[in-house]
């Protein structure tokens, strides 16, 4: 039942991570695909009706300029043959004239290339206008019974030259020539052109290819009232499912990617943090081991001690001698390790005194000359004249830090070396280097080499660096070591740096 739990737990997890995401950028990749593919069919749409409406405007602007130049012809008294050669020759050369008419001033026909009603054009508002602005006026389109023909005219005044109007001249132009000019402009897009009242005089196009249910893009012409009216081509579904299914197959992809990097990320935490929660309750057990078993060895070794200084005064024989010495360094060595176990057990107060770094390093210093002698190895010192570098803690432990630093340095180099002591203070913090030209640490060894029972030499305990570090750590320091085989070793000690006194 818990395994159902936390397996229902993952996958809601899952779910919330991984899933969710995916749809809702999917859903917002497809929403912006969507949205920028139909601006740019807007962007198309108005490009289409800017050209459209450019060559329409440019075609009403010819037409009117030829009516201009054929008014220019005409003179009254209008005899019929003359304006009718005028009119056949103007409809001969310009085939998108369907007719021409002759109007005098209150409209009526004076002369027609088509049959008519003498008195119609009278009542056309357009009329009334171009009469009354004296400009020239384009009609919206109307059925030509006549002609079977959609049209529209284009009302000119006729000036003479004392600048007044003497009649109109009248073109009818076809439509199905605007048609045809939008068609070959324009296949694939619904184009509506409406008049002044909003109707619909005029379509190209095919609306299967256009989305009727978006609002058209609109633009009026300048040389008339007449509006352009253009639907944007329909987004098509399976485009915009293929960006859909690639949206979301990428960013399933990309989020199964991430899930699986935090999952291992926080694995990984959740190891280290058991990791450590496992050394803490070794070091803890190791620490109460070492400090109970530490008591006991010391109390009988106590007496042992005893019972060989007895036992000399009583056998003094060269032989015994050398034997009792023996036995007193053993004691000794023992009483070394029972010494550093004690360290191991529960922290034990620092004592609260400043003390001088060259100061301690000069009491040890006959010791490590003894030590340097016996391994055939120099030593080194560096210090900064006249500068003084004050630590707080204990002197023993921080001699014993030392001396065992240096006892490591000397044990790695079988073939005596140099070992060199350098001491010195930068910022707030005294630094201790001592460094070896011995055999070196291996680097896999180097990350555990404070761990206990973790030694390089055949004969080591695994204590020491760690005693060490405890030690260390208790006087608010750090140590850091770098090793390079055949090459040697530096092992940085820093501590905090007090005022003397």
């Amino acid at each position: 039942m818990q395994k159902l739990k936390l397996h229902w737990k993952r996958f809601g997890l899952y779910i919330l991570l991984v899933i969710l995401p995916a749809l809702i950028l999917c859903i917002a990749v497809y929403t912006s695909t969507r949205d920028a593919t139909l601006q740019k069919y807007r962007q198309d749409a108005y490009l289409t009706l800017f050209i459209d409406r450019q060559q329409i405007d440019s075609l009403i602007s010819e037409t009117e300029a030829k009516i201009n130049s054929l008014s220019f012809a005409l003179h009254p008294p209008f005899l019929k043959n003359e304006v009718e050669m005028l009119f056949d020759d103007e409809i001969q050369k310009n085939p998108i004239l369907s007719g021409l008419n002759l109007l005098n001033q209150d409209g009526n026909t004076i002369y027609s290339t088509i049959p008519y009603d003498r008195n119609i054009y009278m009542k056309d508002e357009f009329f009334q206008i171009a009469k009354q602005t004296n400009k020239p006026v384009s009609s919206d389109p109307y059925y030509e019974k006549t002609t079977g023909k959609h049209l529209f005219s284009i009302y000119h005044p006729i000036i003479d030259e004392n600048r007044k109007t003497i009649g109109f001249l009248l073109a009818s132009v076809d439509m199905d020539y605007i048609k045809n000019m939008i068609n070959s402009l324009n296949s694939d897009m619904y184009i509506r052109v409406k008049n002044s009242k909003n109707q619909t005089i005029l379509t190209s196009g095919d609306d299967s290819f256009s989305d009727l249910n978006v609002s058209p893009v609109e633009t009026i012409l300048n040389k008339s009232n007449w509006k352009l009216e253009a639907y944007p081509k329909a987004v098509k579904s399976f485009a915009l499912g293929k960006s859909l299914f690639l949206s979301f197959l990428t960013s399933f992809i990309a989020l199964n990617i991430v899930f699986l990097f935090v999952k291992y990320l926080m694995l990984k935490r959740r190891t280290k943090t058991e990791l450590s929660q496992i050394k803490a309750q070794k070091l803890e057990l190791l620490s109460s081991l070492a400090a109970s078993t530490a008591h006991e060895i010391r109390n009988p070794l106590t007496g042992i001690r005893g019972f060989i200084q007895l036992l000399k005064k009583k056998h003094q024989s060269d032989d015994d001698s050398f034997y009792f010495s023996i036995i007193e360094n053993e004691i000794n060595r023992i009483n070394q390790i029972v010494t550093e176990f004690l360290v191991l057990g529960k922290p034990t107060a620092v004592q609260d005194k400043v003390h001088s770094l060259f100061d301690i390093i000069n009491e040890i210093l006959p010791i490590i000359h003894s030590e340097a002698n016996l391994h055939r190895s120099d030593v080194s010192l560096e210090f900064v004249p006249n500068e003084e570098i004050h630590i707080r803690g204990s002197k023993d432990q921080i001699k014993q830090v030392i001396l065992n630093l240096a006892k490591n340095a000397f044990e790695s180099m079988k073939n005596g070396g140099i070992l060199h002591i350098q001491a010195i203070k930068k910022d707030d913090h005294a630094i201790l280097r001592i460094t070896d030209n011995g055999e070196g640490i291996p680097k896999e060894m180097i990350q555990e080499i404070f761990q206990p029972f973790v030694s390089h030499k055949k004969n080591g305990t695994g204590l020491g660096l760690m005693v060490c570090n405890r030690i260390v750590a208790m006087h608010g320091g750090k140590i850091d070591i770098s090793s390079e085989l055949s090459k040697g070793t530096t092992v940085t000690v820093t501590f905090p740096a007090v005022s003397p006194g």
